[in-house]
């Protein structure tokens, strides 16, 4: 209101926060008016009465936080998300076919799914600066363009398809809940690139009534290790924990005993060293700290390569004392960073 008026004081207190948050706010409510107009053109040619029913949505900036050592360092803007949780409407076919009722119902999901990166582009986009939004069936078309398999998912090929595509184990799992549930699902065979990101889009239908939820995913293909790698790279690190500290324990009683045992310590070392590596890989893909993983793994090499040498049999009973002490700080170092992992 302020800028349409042209007061110059009430557009000197503007915030930027105002302006934003009135944009955003204008992009949710010309998605959600242009679509119930849509609908209703689309009633209209269909023989199908419909009326709107209470429907939301949020329209918003995503952030991408950097870490440093599991501290927040900082904060970046990572573009913006519409998400529609609530996209209503009761309707009924004039022949009173339930056929009709199913088709306008896939036909208006469709066109939903696809104003959600429609109405985006059209409210951002420059001549100069042209923007890019993604939806689940501009994803799908994306895949199916780019040479990639669509699965249309049922009951009787569920493992077939589970076994055929690449996606995260949440995905995954929502696709084949919702299958043994009695509904389709639609998906590509693996995330596909676009914009300098890989995105995931998927629908999961009804059959019986035609309603459904339109999904996008996103992220770097690294996540899917995370979910597929971390059950071993947890039993990795305590199995190697377990070896290192063995290998530390017999040591120190054939030291006592006054008993050369030159394999125990090295055996602790390359524990404590594969420990370490599996833990900071867990951290790296929980999370984004280039500058912590690179540090760390050069921690790891330094600390391994020099228990080596000081474990050389030139060094004697000090030297071994000295590897074993070594191997137990990178087992110490690597039980931290785990936890730090989970604070991701």
């Amino acid at each position: 209101m302020a800028l349409e008026s042209g007061d110059e004081a009430a557009i000197g207190v503007l915030t930027g926060q105002e302006l934003s948050g009135n944009l955003l706010t204008a992009t949710i409510l010309s998605y959600l008016g242009l679509n119930a107009v849509q609908d209703q053109i689309q009633a209209k040619n269909g023989n199908v009465v419909t009326y709107q029913q209470p429907s939301y949505g949020k329209f918003s900036t995503r952030l991408t936080t950097s870490y440093w050592f599991g501290i927040p360092r900082n904060v970046t803007f990572d573009g913006l998300v519409m998400d529609v949780d609530r996209l209503a409407t009761s309707l009924s076919a004039k022949d009173s076919s339930n056929e009709g009722r199913v088709s306008f119902m896939v036909a208006s999901g469709n066109r939903a799914s696809a104003l959600e990166h429609t109405v985006p582009e059209l409210m951002f986009s420059t001549e100069d600066s042209p923007a890019f939004g993604v939806s689940a069936v501009k994803a799908l078309a994306l895949a199916s363009s780019s040479g990639q398999k669509v699965w249309t998912i049922e009951q009787d090929n569920l493992n077939v398809a589970l076994a055929s595509i690449n996606h995260t184990v949440d995905v995954e799992n929502e696709i084949r809940n919702s299958v043994r549930a009695g509904k389709v699902a639609t998906i590509h065979e693996r995330p596909v690139a676009y914009a300098g990101n890989t995105y995931v889009g998927y629908k999961i239908i009804d059959p019986v009534t035609g309603a459904g939820a339109y999904k996008i995913g996103g992220g770097q293909n690294g996540g899917e290790l995370s979910a597929k790698w971390s059950g071993f790279l947890d039993g990795l690190s305590w199995i190697t924990l377990m070896i290192g500290a063995d290998a530390a324990f017999i040591a120190i009683l054939a030291g006592i005993a006054g008993v050369a045992v030159v394999a125990a310590p090295l055996i602790a070392l390359f524990a404590a060293f594969v420990n370490m590596l599996a833990t900071i890989y867990s951290f790296a893909l929980a999370c984004p700290d280039s500058a912590a993983i690179a540090l760390l793994s050069f921690m790891a090499f330094v600390g391994f390569i020099g228990g080596l040498l000081i474990s050389l049999p030139i060094f004697g009973l000090a030297g071994a004392i000295f590897a074993i002490a070594l191997s137990f700080v990178m087992q110490a170092a690597a039980t931290r960073i785990s936890r730090v992992t989970t604070s991701c």
